[in-house]
């Protein structure tokens, strides 16, 4: 596992927020993005990418992940398919129903993308990458990731419980 820590970003000082939104931006800050690959070069992107306020942490397999997300109460995750050894529907699938304001972005090819049609149409996966990556593509990803995790935390607990799609 490698961590890599960043300093803050200049942002508005949380001395002129209000108390609440202040807490609130301390609490999302201190929360990391953690990430299940191998890929050197796709953690080092993320690491560049990522807001400075996150530290990304890398593990390299489901058991040091597991371990990691227990430990540090990770707010985004981002899954290589690579990298996994259960398929990706259920992984997702299982976080999603043990950390539901976990925020999960799946990183792979087409082929992994089609496997996980239903997890991102109810939005267990909440954004799929495809490799090879593109940097602004991986920021606006991760960008939006932090956003949703926020909305989450910050909206009544089930609010944002993936349901299925009426059929017609």
């Amino acid at each position: 596992m490698t961590g890599v820590t960043y300093r803050l970003k200049s942002e508005t000082p949380l001395a002129t927020l209000p108390a609440d939104e202040a807490a609130a931006r301390l609490a999302l800050s201190a929360q990391p993005l953690l990430v299940l690959s191998e890929d050197q070069e796709l953690i080092a992107l993320l690491a560049a990418v990522t807001n400075p306020v996150h530290e990304v942490r890398a593990a390299g397999s489901e058991s040091d992940f597991s371990e990691d997300l227990l430990r540090c109460h990770a707010g985004v995750a981002v899954l290589d398919c690579a990298a996994l050894t259960t398929p990706v529907g259920e992984l997702a699938r299982r976080l999603r129903a043990q950390f539901p304001e976990l925020v999960l972005i799946v990183a792979g090819r087409v082929a992994d993308q089609e496997r996980l049609a239903g997890e991102i149409s109810v939005g267990t996966v909440h954004r799929f990458l495809h490799k090879p990556l593109s940097e602004q593509r991986v920021r606006l990803f991760v960008d939006a990731a932090w956003r949703r995790h926020g909305e989450v935390r910050s909206a009544p607990r089930g609010s944002f419980a993936p349901t299925m799609r009426a059929r017609r």
